[in-house]
Formats: structure tokens, sequence, C-alpha cells
């Protein structure tokens, strides 16, 4: 009786671990907890580095202009430092990949564009206050939270041992709120607050990746809208590495002989 007993609690045992480890990863694997979890851990990232590359498309009757937008920031939070280096090409201007280097340290931007072989610096807060939207958005939490809010539309499948969330969709009554999150995550700040208020969605796909430790690897968001009687069609694709593993972001020794500029 007692040998009896003792399997009988010994599989009890089995049987009740293998039902918490169950529950407990349909927990993890729910949408909303994977995003929560991700939206806490990007507030705790101390350095690493973001690829962005977005593509917009506007469709006219008589052609589809293009542009191209690169940036890659390399970043630590303590002390606070940036390293920002952009890329546009656009079908409608003659200089197709003009560029910027930017630094921001110590509440000063120092800027270097392809349209001039010197550096300036500017501690003009009208100058600096240009580049808050791309250090706010290396991991944009409106869009994030855009994201838990319809969380119950997202699927979740792992691949390579990462969870991958998807949203596939056309009700533009779910989605309007997060391509309105998405643009204005790439919004300059010297554009208007609601620019992108009046907008009507037409479509919009996600792929989110994130690892089982719920830090971002990669970011795809395709989207269509409509306005002003014209469509716009845009992706926008993010890749992270070397998170909290940059230890230093050092400025170039040609930033100390930057010129000065008030405005």
């Amino acid at each position: 009786m007692k040998i009896a007993k003792k399997y009988f609690l010994i599989a009890f045992t089995f049987v009740l671990a293998v039902t918490l480890t169950a529950c407990n990863l349909k927990s993890t694997s729910n949408p909303e907890t994977i995003l929560n979890k991700t939206i806490e851990n990007t507030k705790k990232i101390k350095s690493g580095e973001s690829s962005k590359t977005s593509i917009a498309e506007m469709v006219t009757d008589n052609s589809t202009p293009k542009s191209e937008t690169k940036i890659v920031t390399t970043f630590t939070t303590d002390p606070a430092v940036y390293k920002i280096s952009g890329t546009v090409s656009s079908d409608n201007v003659g200089d197709n990949n003009y560029k910027e280097d930017i630094y921001l340290k110590d509440d000063t931007a120092y800027v270097k564009k392809s349209t001039s072989s010197d550096w300036t610096k500017s501690s003009n807060p009208t100058v600096t206050s240009q580049y808050d939207y791309i250090k706010d958005n290396i991991f944009p939490q409106k869009v994030l939270e855009a994201y838990k809010k319809n969380a119950k539309d997202f699927k979740v499948t792992e691949e390579n041992g990462n969870y991958v969330l998807t949203y596939s969709g056309t009700d533009n009554s779910k989605f309007k709120e997060i391509i309105t999150a998405v643009l204005n995550s790439t919004r300059n700040a010297d554009e208007q607050e609601d620019l992108y208020k009046d907008i009507d969605p037409k479509e919009l796909q996600i792929k989110y990746v994130v690892t089982k430790d719920f830090t971002p690897v990669r970011s795809e968001t395709k989207f269509s809208f409509s306005a002003n009687n014209l469509t716009f069609i845009g992706t926008i694709n993010t890749d992270y590495s070397k998170i909290n593993s940059v230890n230093e972001v050092s400025l170039p020794d040609e930033t100390k002989n930057a010129v000065e500029v008030t405005g």
C-alpha cells in the first residue's frame, strides 16, 4: 500500500509539473503578455544599435515616386550619447543620396551633412529637438502600446528560438491607431502633431520578433493609406543588435573644431 501511495504521489507530482509548465508556456505565449514584458524590458535597455529602413511610395495617375530613408543609431543611456547615421534617397530630388552624420551629447548636436565637409554644433533646443523623434523611437513606446491595445488580433509563433508576433488586417476601424502611431514615430519635430489624423488606412501587416527574454530583434511593418485623394504605401523595417553591449559612443576628433550655429 505504501509503495502504491508512493508511486501515486510521484505520478501526481509529475502531472502537476507538466500542467503548470503548460499553463506557464500558454501564459508566456500570450501576445499581450509578450508585449507587456517587452515594453518593460525596452525601458531598461542601456545601450544598443538599431538599423531602420523606411520606404515610402506615393501612387499617382502617372507615376509612383519613391523615397527611402536609412537610419542607423548607436547609443548609450548613461551617459546619454547617440550616434545617428542617416541616408535619404528620393526620386524627386537631384541629390538622391543625401547623408547626415549626427552625434548627440550633453544637449548638443554635432552634425555633418553630405553637402558640406565641415562639422557644425548647436545647443539651441530648436536644433537639438529635431532629433528627439529618433532618440525617442529606437524602441517606439507608443507603437508598442498600440500593439498591446490590439493584442487579441496578433498571432504568436516561434522561429529560431524567438517569439514572432504577426498581425494582418484590412479593418481600418481596428488598426488606424497603430498606423498613426507608426507614422508619428517617424515624424520630425517640426511637423504638425496631427499630421496623420485624417488618413484613411487601407492595409496593415506587422511582424515583430523578440527573444525569449523579451528583447526586440526585428520589426517589419507594411501599410497603406489614402489622404487628399492620393494613396501612400510604406514599409518600415528595423533590426536591433548589440543590446546592452555598447560600452561607449565616442565623438570623432573632427567635432572638436565644429562650427557653432545658433539655429
